[in-house]
């Protein structure tokens, strides 16, 4: 598990960004590479959507996406009226790389995951 913090993350606004308390999750447009998603309040696999969310519970997003194929995974987090607040994006490049809204970029990701 990571946690953010000012070692990894780039940008000094994230702890503002990312205090929000989050109440949904929203696959974006971007989103070539996501499947399906469990979280740990409904245990079975459901098509991407925007789903119930909240910071007690685990997210997983399945993908059959390979490293170079270019796909793209866009997960966002939202508040209760609906903002940003917060989010990552993946792409699937021959070394794949993250980004963490308001955090970091473009970083390789690493491979411990």
């Amino acid at each position: 598990m990571w946690c953010l913090s000012d070692q990894l993350c780039d940008d000094s606004d994230w702890k503002d960004f990312w205090n929000k308390e989050i109440s949904r999750v929203s696959f974006l447009g971007y989103d070539t590479a996501s499947i399906s998603y469990r979280t740990t309040a409904q245990g079975a696999e459901l098509p991407v959507q925007r789903i119930p969310f909240n910071k007690d519970l685990t997210l997983e997003v399945r993908t059959n996406s390979e490293d170079g194929s270019g796909d793209r995974m866009w997960v966002g987090f939202l508040d209760d009226s609906g903002y940003d607040a917060g989010g990552f994006f993946v792409v699937f490049s021959q070394t794949p790389t993250y980004y963490l809204e308001s955090c970091s970029y473009n970083k390789p990701l690493p491979d411990n995951l």
